[in-house]
């Protein structure tokens, strides 16, 4: 197979970008978890006040180039424009005023993930932030053949 897993591949590259481009005014968050055969990595971007949607353009470029260069033409991607809400154990805690929301099928390394890259607004405090989020499953079921 010799895939590098979505959460890692995903986090690094974001993790690089706002490195390299002095982005954060904060610390910038990465958390990298896996057990067995599922992956997450969550990673938190602190934009200077204004920059927000800029930054979230940004990172978005650079996960597409991610995904499309891991992908190589083998494999699917829903690619989702999203505003919402999140709630959180029954309260609405955060605003979503803007992002994307991939879902990646990768026929190389027979795996799929979930990619969230969201400006997230806290609705106690008002403090916001950009979220990439992947949630990976390898092997998964979607590449069992019957």
């Amino acid at each position: 197979m010799g895939c590098t897993p979505f959460s890692v591949l995903v986090a690094d590259r974001v993790f690089l970008l706002v490195k390299k481009l002095n982005l954060a005014v904060k610390p910038v968050s990465k958390t990298l978890r896996s057990r067995e055969f599922v992956k997450v990595s969550s990673l938190n971007v602190y934009p200077a006040k204004g920059n927000e949607l800029k930054v979230l353009g940004l990172i978005a470029k650079e996960v597409d180039l991610a995904v499309n260069e891991h992908l190589s033409g083998r494999g699917e991607v829903i690619r989702l424009r999203v505003n919402g809400e999140i709630i959180d154990s029954g309260v609405k805690s955060f605003l979503v005023e803007g992002g994307f929301v991939y879902e990646v099928y990768c026929f190389k390394c027979f795996a799929n993930a979930f990619i969230r890259v969201i400006l997230e607004k806290s609705l106690q405090t008002g403090e916001r932030w950009i979220s990439v989020d992947v949630d990976e499953v390898v092997g998964s079921p979607w590449f069992k053949e019957e």
